[in-house]
């Protein structure tokens, strides 16, 4: 499915919510150990809305323990996660002081709008998109976003039909 190549940039669009959480966190961590890294991908960005970036997020954090130059991003949904409380704590409890945070800009995109907006500046910026999207839930954001990575002929994993 891939060849050999390095530096290259990896994804995950997918879900808030997902009821086997650490089911995928297994399954991330398999597909990115014994399959994505090999291939050159090095860098992965993943948002920060649900149980399915949390998934994303723990296994790359896992496959870094493993691999040191695994670069890990993070969009955050606004400048407010960043935002410090009295104690010195981010709304996220410094959850991502040990990874790139940044937030793409949708200053000016309708609100119900912006996470579709971010997806589209992902999967543009990406190799492969790893995603878990009900691609028969005309509603479902992911599923937005996975056909549009099919129009930019991104390489697509989908992890929806593992369960």
């Amino acid at each position: 499915m891939f060849t050999r190549e390095n530096d290259m940039k990896c994804c995950f669009i997918g879900s808030r919510l997902i009821d086997e959480w650490s089911m995928a966190q297994r399954i991330f961590y398999l597909l990115i150990n014994e399959k994505i890294y090999e291939h050159g991908f090095n860098e992965f960005v993943m948002g920060q809305r649900g149980a399915f970036d949390r998934a994303a997020l723990n296994a790359c954090k896992k496959l870094r323990k493993i691999y040191s130059d695994i670069k890990i991003k993070v969009a955050m949904k606004s400048y407010h996660a960043f935002m410090k409380d009295k104690d010195g704590y981010t709304e996220a409890k410094d959850y991502y002081d040990d990874v790139d945070t940044f937030i793409y800009d949708v200053s000016d995109v309708y609100y119900k709008d912006k996470i579709m907006q971010a997806n589209k500046q992902m999967i543009d910026e990406s190799d492969l998109i790893i995603c878990f999207a009900n691609l028969n839930d005309i509603t479902s954001g992911a599923r937005k976003s996975v056909l549009y990575a099919k129009k930019r002929n991104k390489r697509i994993i989908n992890l929806f039909n593992q369960f």
